[in-house]
């Protein structure tokens, strides 16, 4: 237990970009991925479908376009909001201890690179978050934190955009 608590304390240092800095500027659309999940929180209720489906509702309501699924070109190409949640489940009492990340990727080149050179995939936004939550409830808990997160990327972008 000592050892989760650790890893979780650590892990909740980690880098979150502010936005209102031009960081988001110019994005028109983004594809959405969200990493499958460990198959005993799956079993607890939650699924990627789900949260990917909380993602993108939110983000067509804001303005923002999501490239579908389908349209496999302009996903390699725009800008990737992703979605992952690591999660350690303990039996007595059942719980889970999770970490929950939702960030930004996007081509880049830098500009010691010539620009013929394939460009780069770079997290450019992100957010992380530490948590525990007991098994009938983590679905909620998470899905609620993810939307939080969704939100906070909106209002960087509707800052960033003068929307």
């Amino acid at each position: 237990m000592r050892t989760i608590l650790s890893v979780l304390v650590l892990a909740g240092l980690a880098w979150r970009a502010d936005g209102g800095d031009g960081l988001l500027k110019g994005i028109k659309e983004v594809s959405v991925q969200v990493a499958e999940f460990y198959p005993d929180i799956e079993k607890d209720g939650l699924h990627a479908d789900d949260v990917r489906t909380d993602v993108e509702l939110r983000f067509r309501e804001a303005g923002l376009r999501v490239v579908p699924l389908n349209e496999l070109a302009k996903i390699l190409s725009a800008p990737t909001f992703y979605v992952m949640v690591n999660s350690v489940q303990d039996t007595e009492p059942r719980f889970y201890a999770y970490t929950a990340e939702a960030g930004l990727m996007e081509s880049m080149v830098p500009l010691r690179i010539p620009v013929d050179e394939k460009p780069w995939r770079v997290r450019s936004w992100g957010i992380t978050g530490v948590g525990m939550a007991r098994a009938h409830l983590v679905a909620s808990i998470i899905r609620t934190e993810i939307r939080r997160y969704a939100e906070k990327f909106l209002n960087d972008w509707l800052a960033d955009n003068g929307k």
